[in-house]
């Protein structure tokens, strides 16, 4: 499972992948996913003006897109 943000005329960006395997504690994205379900939260820290634009989540079976 992983974690999209889409920024306008950006090119979409990887925040979190393999949300089961990995936890991002360095970052200010903190995400869970409950594997073999749907349920996904997601969270960021110090949110600010920047952080505007829309985030979607996605499966995947191989390596995530960079």
């Amino acid at each position: 499972m992983g974690l999209y943000g889409f920024k306008p005329g950006q090119t979409p960006k990887l925040l979190m992948y393999e949300l089961y395997t990995q936890t991002f504690t360095d970052t200010r994205y903190n995400g869970t996913w409950q594997k073999g379900t749907t349920d996904f939260t997601f969270s960021i820290k110090n949110v600010g003006p920047e952080d505007a634009g829309m985030y979607y989540c996605g499966q995947y079976h191989n390596s995530p897109p960079q």
